[in-house]
């Protein structure tokens, strides 16, 4: 039976903490998960994967694990304290339980799923705060592969400059010419496709 865990990351590097909550039968996951937080997880994508975890609670219940983990955000207000990576308080409202009452297909969410998973999102003035908060944390950086290799291009020479493709010379296609059968004309490619040998008037003329 799967048992929810209250747990706090901190990265070995950084020191950078992160509180969140598990959902497994085994407890040696504890140690191998690593969080799923939108800043966190560019966290460890720039400094690596070096973490110590502390299992601060273990509950057999989600509303024991929410409970627990809203005590423990207010404790330490992990979402505005700068030592913390949450952008909100850690709620217990994981991935797992949403992902197991799927039902709809044709959605990201089912129709049953969305007050489950949106907690909160009747609050424009939150949604707006943690939008901006989000905003804040990741301005100037560079997160899509385009930013990053047109960075890493800048003032080299392409290689091809001012050379030019022999095989990509096509005046030979564009010359003009009369079938002897049905006396059309039009360009060569086209003509020797459907005309010549292959006309349809070839020995009726």
């Amino acid at each position: 039976m799967k048992s929810a865990y209250i747990l706090l990351k901190t990265h070995r590097k950084t020191g950078k903490k992160y509180l969140c909550r598990h959902a497994t039968s085994d407890e040696k996951t504890c140690h191998t998960y690593s969080g799923s937080g939108t800043y966190w997880r560019k966290h460890l994508q720039k400094h690596g994967v070096d973490l110590e975890t502390t299992i601060l609670a273990k509950c057999s219940t989600i509303q024991e694990a929410k409970l627990i983990g809203i005590e423990y955000s207010d404790k330490w207000d992990v979402a505005n304290n700068s030592e913390f990576a949450n952008l909100v308080r850690e709620e217990g409202q994981g991935g797992a339980e949403v992902a197991s009452k799927r039902k709809s297909y044709g959605s990201r969410f089912g129709y049953e799923q969305k007050p489950f998973v949106m907690v909160g999102d009747t609050n424009p003035s939150k949604r707006k705060e943690v939008r901006k908060k989000i905003s804040d944390k990741l301005k100037g950086r560079e997160i899509t592969w385009k930013e990053k290799l047109s960075k890493s291009r800048k003032g080299v020479e392409p290689w091809n400059k001012g050379k030019s493709n022999p095989h990509a010379k096509t005046d030979h296609m564009n010359i003009v010419i009369e079938c002897p059968h049905c006396k059309k004309t039009g360009l060569k490619g086209a003509m020797k496709r459907w005309h010549f040998d292959n006309c349809k008037f070839k020995g009726t003329i």
